[in-house]
């Protein structure tokens, strides 16, 4: 608890600490506890823009590599199809590659369609990275599902995207 607890106690206290006051006494208390840090960091590095872009980013990010995975994943696990499990494995594959070794190549690739130092190619990527994830939990699920709830369905005229969102999701 205290391996946790200490760095997270240490840097609530330096937040409170000039930049002179923290290197001359690093671990030790404020002179004075003021919010003068916190003003100038809001106005001078824009958090509100980097909190409003963040928002931003991440629930675009996670929108789209929810339903990506969710409709991905139903295909592969319910609907029978030569390949599906070349498909999983491809998905699952995602998983492994780490992200240093196509850093360049995403580069290269941003600047190329023009989303480079936009927050499109930051959804793109996250949602892309989060997809692998997404296939491997969502299709063990969707297989451990009692398939006479698709089946009730479809005796019932449903569609196989409507069996997808009204009875699996």
């Amino acid at each position: 608890c205290a391996v946790v607890i200490a760095p997270i106690y240490f840097l609530v206290l330096g937040s409170f600490k000039s930049v002179e006051e923290f290197f001359a006494a690093p671990f030790g208390l404020p002179a004075h506890f003021g919010l003068d840090n916190y003003r100038r960091a809001w106005t001078e590095a824009s958090i509100s823009t980097t909190i409003k872009n963040s928002a931003i980013v991440t629930v675009s990010a996670v929108f789209i590599s929810t339903v990506v995975s969710c409709l991905a994943s139903y295909a592969i696990a319910r609907l029978p199809f030569r390949g599906s499990m070349f498909w999983r494995l491809l998905f699952v594959g995602g998983l492994i590659v780490p992200v240093q070794l196509i850093m360049v190549a995403l580069f290269i690739t941003m600047r190329w369609i023009g989303l480079l130092g936009s927050l499109g190619s930051l959804i793109l990527v996250y949602s892309t990275f989060g997809i692998p994830l997404g296939v491997l939990v969502l299709v063990g699920f969707f297989q451990a599902l009692p398939k006479e709830l698709s089946e009730a369905a479809t005796i019932d005229g449903a569609t196989a995207f409507q069996t997808f969102t009204r009875v699996i999701l």
